[in-house]
């Protein structure tokens, strides 16, 4: 296997925004609703009523 710099990772880059996103909806599903924007796109995280989370994708303006 090729030793690479932490940039060039790419499997290690995506499972840390794959544990960020995980993150965000455990806090979404305990605490309501939360919202991220990254690089012009939001993230909008909210409690549905019959359990689980509702998720929304908006561009940010």
């Amino acid at each position: 296997m090729k030793q690479g710099h932490l940039v060039h990772n790419n499997w290690l880059l995506g499972g840390l925004a794959v544990a960020i996103l995980a993150a965000t909806v455990i806090l979404s599903s305990i605490a309501g609703n939360m919202s991220l924007e990254v690089a012009g796109l939001s993230v909008n995280l909210e409690r549905h009523e019959n359990g689980g989370v509702r998720v929304f994708f908006v561009q940010a303006p």
